[in-house]
């Protein structure tokens, strides 16, 4: 598997030499995608977006490729900062893990020696970051129909669901065994909203607070979302990835309720939910992509 990170927050009077030395921190598969962070500014909703740019053009290109390539943002703050606003860009798509580093300003031996130990941690956080995406890997690729980390977060209602994969993100930042961690979360989001078998289906469904119920495909892979047209980025990211671990692009659940499912339902970049009325199911994929 290969890894695509970006490194965000790096000061730009380093990054060059920080660049220079990515060998130590980007081993095993890993190719980098940076961005620096001029003196006196923070982390922002707005350098995220620079990063995911960057990232959905990856998708775009490697859209016909093969190859397995999970994405990871590892942002370096210093003490005391608040960069909520940078990570909520990359949720649910991509993985964020921060360092906490500061730049020691003075002669050119302190800078140097600062340098070295960002590298370090940078290093670091990569290792972690890589074992956290493999796990989170396995989970939707052998998983895929039965995990509920791939629920659509606007269409599933439910008063947890996006929180829940706030917390796992979080959990998996500080576990030592991000497999663990992984099932444990999985199994108490299962512990309130269990798979049920209905009906004379072959496989069990997730339904949600308003008795809707999805079916994950099995075999039968479309509904695909894309890239282009009315799309936002993070449309196109959130159709391939979760958590920054890649899963099918044609992942969908078929969407039933009653004989004909009719209800409101968003669109991937709408804001206002709309009316939708299946026939007699709505295919719904992981970024809310919906197809009649």
């Amino acid at each position: 598997m290969k890894y695509v990170f970006g490194y965000a927050g790096i000061p730009q009077e380093i990054y060059d030499e920080v660049y220079k030395s990515r060998s130590t921190f980007t081993a095993g598969g890993i190719e980098f995608e940076g961005a620096s962070l001029a003196y006196g500014h923070n982390l922002d909703a707005n350098q995220g977006v620079r990063i995911l740019k960057k990232l959905k053009e990856r998708v775009v290109k490697e859209k016909n490729t093969l190859e397995e390539i999970s994405y990871g943002v590892i942002c370096v703050r210093p003490p005391g900062s608040n960069i909520s606003n940078f990570e909520k860009v990359f949720f649910p798509n991509t993985f964020v893990i921060s360092v906490e580093w500061e730049l020691l300003r003075g002669d050119k031996a302190l800078m140097q020696q600062s340098k070295n130990a960002l590298v370090q941690a940078l290093r670091g956080a990569s290792l972690k970051l890589r074992g956290i995406l493999i796990a989170l890997r396995k989970e939707l690729k052998e998983r895929a129909n039965r995990t509920p980390l791939l629920l659509p977060l606007k269409n599933f209602r439910s008063k947890i669901l996006s929180n829940h994969l706030y917390l796992l993100q979080a959990q998996l930042c500080l576990s030592d065994d991000p497999f663990k961690t992984i099932q444990k979360a999985v199994k108490e989001f299962e512990h309130l909203y269990p798979m049920q078998k209905v009906d004379n289906k072959s496989r069990p469904c997730f339904i949600d607070d308003v008795k809707v119920e999805f079916h994950s495909p099995g075999s039968a892979l479309h509904g695909l979302s894309k890239p282009g047209g009315d799309h936002l980025d993070e449309c196109v990211l959130n159709g391939v990835r979760r958590l920054g671990a890649q899963f099918h692009p044609a992942f969908h659940y078929d969407c039933e309720k009653g004989t004909r499912l009719r209800g409101l339902f968003h669109h991937c970049h709408s804001v206002q939910a709309s009316q939708q009325e299946g026939d007699p199911h709505i295919n719904i994929a992981p970024n809310d992509f919906i197809r009649i």
